[in-house]
């Protein structure tokens, strides 16, 4: 139950950086900045890149280990 838990985490994680990759670039940044913090354009698309490869391959193991064990998804 806890693994489930925590790949539902994950995943959660991964969509909210695709979708928000300004915000959570900034997140814990701001609280060393007081002035707004600067995102360049190219580490936007890198960390969309990066968050939609995180989903493809967490989704590839979770089907890898449900075929190796047999496990019924019904």
């Amino acid at each position: 139950m806890a693994i489930i838990l925590s790949i539902n985490l994950i995943y959660a994680v991964l969509i909210w950086i695709f979708f928000n990759p300004k915000k959570s670039l900034v997140w814990l940044k701001r609280m060393k900045y007081k002035e707004a913090h600067q995102v360049i354009e190219g580490t936007i698309r890198y960390s969309k890149w990066v968050s939609l490869i995180g989903i493809l391959m967490l989704t590839l193991i979770i089907l890898v280990i449900f075929i190796l064990t047999k496990v019924e998804i019904a």
